[in-house]
């Protein structure tokens, strides 16, 4: 039986649920461990063996967990080569106000990365009430708080550097950093003003930020700050009506 128990452990040993899971098998074990053995007819052969139950209960949880860890809402598996931070509970998600906004997951040398493509529409203006429609798209590192409600979101208040690699299809894109915490806070922050130079349109750009940058919605009085995303954006101010297109990659937080 300790064989056994040794394997299921190796399996889930990676698995964020390991503790859950050996938790619940022990409990399961100690628990049948009283219940009179079991009969299994194979062929014309009859197997009595009260360990039988053990390897059915222990297969059982661990079909569970591969279904579960499956579930792109539980383990996301492409993003968690895009920011590992982000590879559980977590999603990609686009927003657009008079524009549009996608993304790609691209695979260049063994290089992971995400193609985005943002574009804002002219501003315009409503003839009937002058009423003036601006607007602003973006790519969301989200973490699936509506799914998972057990989660506080990602805590950020200890950490002090974020890093990503980024490169251009022009160069020279005008993009923007935001972060939104826990209590709805949300500060944005265009990119050239948190970076060295211009996006690059030939070479890959590593940019390293100070997080404090963003202490408004990061760090405060108290001990313990989630946030609930991440975003990459712009907006009329920053790329007027120009489609921008870069790519992504290593996104890290130390």
């Amino acid at each position: 039986m300790k064989i056994i128990q040794g394997i299921i452990e190796k399996l889930i040993y990676s698995s964020i649920l390991a503790p859950l899971i050996k938790k619940l098998i022990d409990i399961i074990i100690i628990y049948i461990g009283g219940l009179p053995q079991i009969s299994i007819q194979i062929g014309s052969k009859v197997i009595n063996n009260k360990y039988t139950i053990y390897i059915i209960i222990i297969m059982f949880c661990y079909f569970v967990l591969a279904t579960i860890l499956s579930s792109r809402l539980v383990w996301n598996r492409k993003l968690s080569k895009i920011c590992p931070d982000f590879r559980f509970f977590s999603t990609l998600k686009v927003f657009s106000s008079n524009g549009y906004a996608t993304y790609e997951y691209e695979k260049d040398n063994k290089i992971d990365y995400i193609k985005v493509t943002l574009h804002n529409f002219p501003i315009s203006q409503d003839d009937n009430d002058g009423f003036t429609t601006s607007s602003d798209c973006g790519i969301i590192f989200l973490k699936e708080l509506e799914c998972w409600p057990f989660l506080k979101g990602y805590k950020i208040s200890d950490k002090k550097v974020m890093s990503f690699w980024i490169i251009g299809r022009d160069g020279g894109e005008a993009i923007g950093l935001s972060f939104k915490n826990l209590q709805g806070h949300e500060q944005k922050i265009p990119l050239n003003l948190l970076m060295e130079g211009n996006i690059e349109k030939d070479s890959w750009k590593k940019v390293s930020i100070d997080l404090k940058k963003f202490r408004k919605v990061t760090h405060g009085i108290r001990d313990k700050i989630y946030i609930e995303c991440f975003t990459f954006f712009t907006n009329s101010k920053l790329a007027k009506d120009k489609e921008t297109v870069f790519f992504l990659r290593d996104i890290n937080f130390k």
